[in-house]
């Protein structure tokens, strides 16, 4: 049910899962991803809190309870639930991640471009690089957030959010053709929002 996009029915049958068999973290992480995906946080965290009393120190555990806080716009928790997640495991990439936009939202921004130059060079995507990207921008290096979202333009060619960054720098810039072309750019390729 919940690879087939069904989260209500996937919640129920988790739900039933953990009633019957309590102890088992993997229920309960599933049902936890599941709320999250309904977007019923307070239950997520929840079933997180019963993933880690039946199975302390999981950094999946800690991962999906900081997504869960990061969605109720508890940033600052959040971040501690990924950095819990990051002692377990300091391989766990998504983990690291959410922690570094964590910290840029809390304008933690030398804790953020640590994380976010490791993820640039171990484990590089359009994701990161476009954090990376925007976290240059935020510290007015330029140059620096050019060059990342035009990297992750090479991940995804249609990663609207780092043509509209690359657009809004250049006119900083007053660069007006390249801000231009990187709007007409995302125009042509119909990545089209508000923005």
């Amino acid at each position: 049910s919940e690879k087939l996009g069904n989260f209500e029915e996937a919640a129920e049958n988790y739900q039933l899962s953990a009633k019957l068999n309590y102890y088992d973290k993997n229920i309960w992480q599933r049902l936890g991803f599941t709320y999250i995906s309904l977007g019923k946080y307070e239950q997520a965290i929840k079933s997180f809190e019963n993933a880690n009393k039946v199975q302390p120190s999981n950094t999946d555990t800690y991962t999906g309870w900081g997504m869960a806080l990061m969605k109720l716009k508890k940033f600052e928790e959040a971040a501690d639930k990924f950095e819990e997640a990051m002692k377990i495991n300091k391989y766990n990439f998504s983990a690291i991640f959410l922690c570094a936009v964590m910290e840029v939202k809390l304008e933690k921004y030398d804790k953020a471009e640590i994380k976010l130059a490791f993820l640039a060079n171990v484990s590089p995507n359009e994701s990161s690089t476009f954090e990376y990207a925007r976290l240059k921008a935020l510290k007015d290096d330029y140059d620096s957030a050019i060059h990342y979202a035009q990297k992750s333009l090479e991940y995804n060619s249609n990663m609207l959010p780092s043509y509209i960054l690359l657009g809004q720098i250049y006119a900083q810039k007053y660069d007006v053709e390249n801000s231009l072309k990187a709007f007409n750019t995302a125009f042509n390729k119909e990545l089209i929002s508000q923005d």
